[in-house]
């Protein structure tokens, strides 16, 4: 009868099996890892480039105060009178087809660079719809002479760098809406 015995030092391969397992979980932990850190990543590079957007939209909307600011009356109609107008007939913020194809005729383009970032920024203002009671929206004098109106003014951002952090200047707008007064 031949019995087996077994060599010492041998192994089964249970030792082998428990080691590849091991690293098998260790590569897997490593790749999740690997992809919450770039998830993180484009997270905040995302952020980053919204608040540069946002900082670009205060940059057009003090413009848009400029522009009414310079105005030498208050204006009512539009475009009576030389600047970003836009129409007031229509309801409601600009719409993004309005945005694509105002420059020059209804609103106001400039480029703004914020950091190592350029956006298109557009602006218009407009005579505010609402009556001027709700927004403390004029003030006159004893004399009856105006002294202020307000007005809305709307800034569109566009990002002009694609592919940045893999956005695209289609999906990157900041709009904004501001109350501006135009002192008399």
């Amino acid at each position: 009868m031949i019995t087996r015995r077994s060599v010492p030092g041998r192994q089964s391969g249970v030792t082998l099996m428990l080691s590849v397992l091991v690293l098998l979980v260790l590569t897997f932990a490593v790749l999740g890892l690997v992809y919450f850190v770039r998830y993180d990543n484009e997270v905040s590079a995302n952020v980053a480039v919204r608040a540069s957007a946002e900082q670009a939209s205060d940059i057009g909307l003090a413009a848009a105060s400029t522009a009414l600011q310079q105005l030498p009356a208050f204006p009512q109609t539009l475009p009576s009178v030389g600047g970003p107008w836009y129409d007031a007939t229509m309801a409601g913020a600009p719409s993004v087809a309005f945005w694509s194809g105002c420059a020059g005729v209804s609103c106001a383009e400039q480029t703004v660079t914020v950091g190592a970032l350029t956006f298109t920024v557009k602006y218009m203002v407009e005579p505010t719809p609402l009556p001027a009671q709700t927004l403390n929206g004029y003030e006159v004098q004893s004399n009856g002479a105006v002294t202020y109106l307000v007005y809305d003014a709307f800034v569109d951002v566009t990002l002009n760098q694609p592919g940045l952090g893999g956005l695209e200047a289609s999906n990157m707008h900041v709009d904004a809406e501001a109350v501006l007064r135009k002192e008399g």
